[in-house]
């Protein structure tokens, strides 16, 4: 199981604090955290296999992770859900605006959660029942 624990906006020092795990299939090849190549303004790790990412950064503050939930009926033609924090990170569009546009995709993905957030907005998303949260300042699990 993925999990994800966050103090958003609720310290005066950090504005951010997150701790994560990528709980995947330990035979599934990754690459450690770093810049990426391709798109260099994305720190985080690299899922060799789809080539997305389940936790990352820009060089804006923007960040976003993604957890799964297992099962679903859509097999292999599944898209990744790798594939939307990358995605965040390539757009300009506020996390709200983002999380809109993947719940019109949901039905594409296996189950997931996503949180997309910049310095000052915070928002989560699930095709688990279709919607978006906007996140206040707070401690979140």
């Amino acid at each position: 199981m993925c999990l994800v624990a966050l103090a958003f906006r609720h310290h005066p020092d950090y504005p951010l604090v997150v701790v994560a795990n990528r709980d995947e299939y330990y035979d599934r090849p990754a690459q450690v955290a770093r810049f990426w190549d391709d798109h260099p303004h994305i720190l985080g790790g690299r899922d060799d296999e789809a080539g997305g990412t389940w936790f990352g950064v820009d060089r804006r503050g923007r960040w976003a992770t993604v957890t799964n939930y297992r099962g679903g009926a859509l097999g292999a033609n599944a898209r990744s859900r790798g594939d939307l924090p990358v995605n965040f990170l390539r757009a300009a569009s506020t996390p709200a605006t983002y999380a809109a546009s993947v719940l019109a995709e949901a039905h594409r993905f296996r189950g997931f959660s996503l949180l997309a957030g910049t310095p000052e907005h915070l928002v989560y998303c699930t095709n688990q029942n279709a919607s978006v949260q906007t996140l206040e300042p707070g401690i979140y699990t």
